[in-house]
């Protein structure tokens, strides 16, 4: 149960409708984990976005005046920030860190094990070179 009281929400019915079709389409429930336009998590994403409810609202426009799939496609600082939303909200869900066999908790102060990687594949970016200049 949110602590919003309705009059404050800044999104409406319709808002909320296109969010969840985004959602859903953005990451799908399978058998073994929920979708981002599962409750529990639109719930979450719907509270934590009160802060850049102009920027959803934004993303959700250009949905609204397009598709799912060129919205995918878009690079927007609103799309980007919907996006970002909506993965943050979607792996702090305890029922999606089960699913991918990690414990349900904040990262910090414990941290998670990362296992060793094949370092070789970094090996084109360090040929690049450097591609920044010094701070004086």
């Amino acid at each position: 149960m949110s602590d919003l009281i309705s009059s404050d929400d800044p999104f409406d019915a319709g808002d909320k409708q296109a969010l969840q079709a985004v959602l859903a389409y953005m990451i799908p429930a399978d058998e073994e984990r929920p979708g981002a336009d599962d409750p529990l998590i639109m719930a979450d994403i719907l509270t934590t976005a009160r802060s850049s409810a102009d920027l959803v609202k934004a993303a959700l426009a250009i949905y609204r005046s397009t598709d799912l799939v060129t919205l995918s496609q878009t690079r927007t600082p609103e799309v980007n920030a919907l996006v970002s939303l909506a993965v943050q909200c979607y792996y702090r869900d305890d029922r999606v860190m089960a699913s991918l066999e990690m414990e349900p908790r904040a990262p910090h102060p414990q941290g998670y094990e990362i296992p060793e990687g094949d370092w070789q594949l970094l090996e084109p970016v360090r040929q690049r070179g450097r591609h920044y200049r010094d701070v004086p």
